[in-house]
């Protein structure tokens, strides 16, 4: 019977030694873009990554430098490539990790940079109103998939320099209310309206004499 017992004992003991033990790593591939490709903004970096217990996290790395850690599917990683000079090349490469730590780095792939001819579609105003004391500007809705900002700028005049009034966070945002400043006649001011990387203006229409 003692025997018996040191026999289930020892059993169990390995069994459990059995079930903590992973030591298959996870495979991994970047699958969107492909090496060579030249690029430009801003590139979604596609990892495709597989593990017999599960994907823990994957790392995105650009020329050796961690940029980004994903935790859940899909495994993506947005990289800006504006803040880059045009015609350079790196080296993109990713890490996935498994729940037991295991891990398998990427083969790497080569893009090259350049955003000489990377020009957002530009936008209109649809509707500007007014009175003596406000205007109401209306534009389209920027159809940009990285669109970052609206910015509705004042100048004096075509050639002078340009303040911002606002700037609008919100794609969906596409009108903004201005108080004519106090010093500015509104039959006078040439108003600008201005998208990140976009530019469009407009004139506003000569105000009947009162």
């Amino acid at each position: 019977m003692r025997l018996l017992c040191l026999i289930l004992i020892a059993i169990h003991l390995f069994g459990c030694e059995d079930e903590q033990s992973d030591t298959t790593p996870p495979t991994v591939s970047i699958s969107s873009p492909v090496s060579g490709q030249t690029i430009f903004e801003i590139v979604t970096i596609s990892v495709t990554t597989q593990d017999n217990e599960g994907i823990d996290r994957v790392q995105f790395f650009v020329d050796d430098s961690l940029r980004s850690t994903d935790t859940s599917p899909p495994y993506e990683y947005d990289w800006n490539t504006t803040l880059y000079e045009n015609g350079s090349e790196h080296v993109i490469s990713a890490i996935s990790y498994d729940t037991s730590d295991n891990y398998t780095e990427s083969q790497p792939i080569l893009l090259i940079v350049d955003n000489t001819n990377a020009c957002p579609e530009s936008v209109d105003v649809l509707s500007v109103d007014y009175d003596f004391d406000n205007m109401t500007v209306v534009w389209e809705e920027s159809t940009e998939t990285d669109f970052n900002s609206y910015k509705v700028l004042h100048a004096e005049q075509e050639e002078s320099d340009r303040d911002t009034i606002v700037t609008v966070t919100d794609i969906d945002t596409t009108s903004h209310l201005i108080k004519v400043p106090p010093r500015i006649s509104a039959r006078d001011g040439s108003w600008k309206l201005e998208e990140i990387l976009l530019y469009l203006l407009f004139q506003l229409p000569s105000l009947p004499e009162k």
